[in-house]
C-alpha cells in the first residue's frame, strides 16, 4: 500500500475490508484492490494477441521461477495480459511484462514451438523433464538450431536412449522426451 497516495491507501483499505465481509483483509485481497487502483493511473494496454513477450519476475512472488520465460499473448486485458508460457497460462501485469518486438513470421514460429511444448507438458512429467521443457520456456531466440532438434536428432535420442540403458532412467522419461524431440523436430511440416 505505501505505493499509493495517503488518500488512495485509506481508500484501498476500506475497499479491502469490503471485500474481506467486514473483516480484517487477507494480504492478497490487500495487493489485488492496490493493483486495480494502480492501474486506473497507467496508460493503455498496447500488446497484440499473438505477441511474444518475456515474463519479468520484479517483485511479483507469484511469478517466482518465471523470470527470462517466453509467453505468447492469448488475451489483452485492460492493465494485464493473459500468457501462455511453457507450462500454462498466466494473468500478468503490464509491468511484468516486456515485449521482444518479434516480426509477424517469428510470432508465428513461437507459436508453434509453445503448441507443441503445450502438447508434451502435464503436472504428471518427471522433474528432470519439466526442466527441458523449461529450459525451452526461456529460449530467447524465435527458432531451434539444427543441433537442438533437426539434424542431430538421432545422435541426441540415442545420447537419451544410452542415458536411461545406463542410468536406469525410468521409461516414461524416456518416452516423454522422445515425443517432445519428436514433436520439435516436425516443426516445420
Amino acid at each position: 500500500m505505501t505505493k499509493l497516495e495517503p488518500q488512495e491507501q485509506q481508500e484501498a483499505w476500506l475497499k479491502a475490508v469490503e471485500l474481506a465481509g467486514g473483516k480484517v483483509p487477507t494480504g492478497r485481497i490487500v495487493k489485488d484492490v492496490v493493483q486495480r487502483i494502480m492501474e486506473r493511473t497507467k496508460v493503455p494496454n498496447t500488446y497484440q494477441i499473438g505477441e511474444v513477450c518475456q515474463i519479468l519476475v520484479k517483485d511479483n512472488p507469484e511469478l517466482r521461477g518465471k523470470g527470462s520465460c517466453w509467453g505468447i499473448v492469448s488475451q489483452v486485458n485492460d492493465f494485464s495480459c493473459t500468457v501462455k508460457l511453457w507450462d500454462g497460462e498466466y494473468t500478468v501485469g503490464l509491468q511484468y511484462l516486456k515485449s521482444f518486438n518479434y516480426l509477424p513470421v517469428e510470432c508465428e514460429q513461437m507459436q508453434l514451438i509453445s503448441d507443441r511444448i503445450s502438447r508434451v507438458y502435464s503436472d504428471s512429467l518427471e522433474e528432470t523433464v519439466k526442466s527441458l521443457l523449461q529450459s525451452l520456456g526461456k529460449l530467447n531466440r524465435p527458432y531451434l538450431i539444427p543441433f537442438n532438434f533437426n539434424n542431430d536428432t538421432n545422435t541426441l535420442v540415442g545420447a537419451w536412449h544410452y542415458h536411461a540403458l545406463t542410468r536406469k532412467l525410468s521409461v516414461s522419461l524416456y518416452q516423454s522426451f522422445c515425443e517432445l524431440v519428436l514433436l520439435l523436430w516436425k516443426r516445420n511440416c
